[in-house]
C-alpha cells in the first residue's frame, strides 16, 4: 500500500506543461482587433476566467505574460489547439491563449489541415479603426512556430502589438531560439535577448467619405440591399474624393454574391 502511495504522488507531483510542451511548426500568424473583430468590439467566444464585458460575453485581453496570456483565436474543430490552450510565440516573446473562434482559421484546417491562429491587439476597451487594421496588416506573422503548453519562465516582451491611446504599432521580434531548450524552462532559450527587428509606427488618421452602392439588380432583396450599403462601402480618403466628386457621385452597381 505504501508503495502505491508514493506511486501515485509522483505522478501527481510531474509538471503537466513539461509533459505535453511542444513545438508546433508551420503555423500561419495573423492578427486582429476591436475593428475588424466580429462583431466590433472586444467580446471573445470563450470563458477562460479572464472576465466579461458588460454584455456579459467574455472579454479579450492580456499582457502577453503566462499568467496573463493574450487572447488568440483559431478553428474550432482543431483539437490539438483545444479551447484555453496556451502557446508561446517565439518570434514575438508574448504567451497568447485560445479564447475565440475563427472562420478563416476553420477554412485553412478543414481544406488544408493548416494551423492558423489569430493573434488578439486590443484593446479591451476601444478600436482604433483603420489605423488599427494597417498596423495589423504591417506585424510580422506568416508562418511561425509555436510552442504548445508551455513553460511559465519564458522571456515575455510586454509591450502591445498596438497602443490605442498613442496610436503605436510596434514590430518588435526577437530569433526563434531551439524549441527544445524553450521546453526545458531556459530563460533565454538558446536565443538571443536582444530584438533582430525593432520598429515603431505611428499611422495617420485620414478623414474619408463612404460611397454605397445604388443601383442593384432585378429582385434584389431590401436585405440584400441594407447587406450592401453596411457591409461594402467604398471608402476613399476625402481629399481624393473632394477633387473626383463627380465621378464618385455616378451610380455604382452592387451584384449579388455567385
Amino acid at each position: 500500500m505504501l508503495v502505491i502511495l508514493v506511486f501515485a504522488y509522483a505522478l501527481t507531483a510531474l509538471p503537466s506543461a513539461q509533459a505535453s510542451c511542444g513545438p508546433i511548426s508551420d503555423v500561419t500568424l495573423t492578427f486582429y482587433g476591436w475593428p475588424d473583430n466580429s462583431p466590433p468590439g472586444s467580446d471573445n467566444a470563450f470563458d477562460c476566467g479572464r472576465g466579461n464585458n458588460a454584455d456579459g460575453n467574455p472579454m479579450a485581453g492580456g499582457s502577453g505574460t503566462y499568467d496573463d496570456p493574450i487572447s488568440f483565436a483559431t478553428a474550432t474543430d482543431n483539437k490539438n489547439l483545444p479551447q484555453c490552450a496556451i502557446v508561446y510565440v517565439p518570434l514575438l516573446r508574448k504567451y497568447f491563449r485560445n479564447e475565440d473562434d475563427c472562420a478563416e482559421c476553420l477554412t485553412d484546417w478543414n481544406s488544408k489541415g493548416e494551423y492558423h491562429i489569430d493573434l488578439w491587439t486590443g484593446s479591451n476597451t476601444a478600436g482604433g479603426g483603420q489605423n488599427q487594421i494597417n498596423c495589423e496588416d504591417s506585424l510580422p506573422g506568416g508562418s511561425q512556430t509555436i510552442i504548445l503548453d508551455p513553460p511559465y519562465s519564458l522571456p515575455v516582451d510586454t509591450t502591445p502589438l498596438y497602443d490605442q491611446p498613442s496610436n503605436q504599432c510596434h514590430e518588435t521580434t526577437y530569433s526563434i531560439p531551439d524549441s527544445a531548450s524553450l521546453c526545458a524552462g531556459g530563460t533565454e532559450g538558446g536565443g538571443s535577448s536582444a530584438p533582430v527587428s525593432s520598429a515603431s509606427k505611428t499611422f495617420p488618421s485620414l478623414s474619408s467619405t463612404s460611397y454605397a452602392p445604388s443601383i442593384y439588380l432585378p429582385n434584389t432583396t431590401e436585405k440584400e440591399k441594407r447587406r450592401a450599403q453596411n457591409d461594402c462601402p467604398i471608402v476613399i480618403p476625402s481629399s481624393i474624393a473632394d477633387e473626383h466628386e463627380e465621378a464618385l457621385e455616378e451610380p455604382r452597381v452592387w451584384e449579388r454574391d455567385p
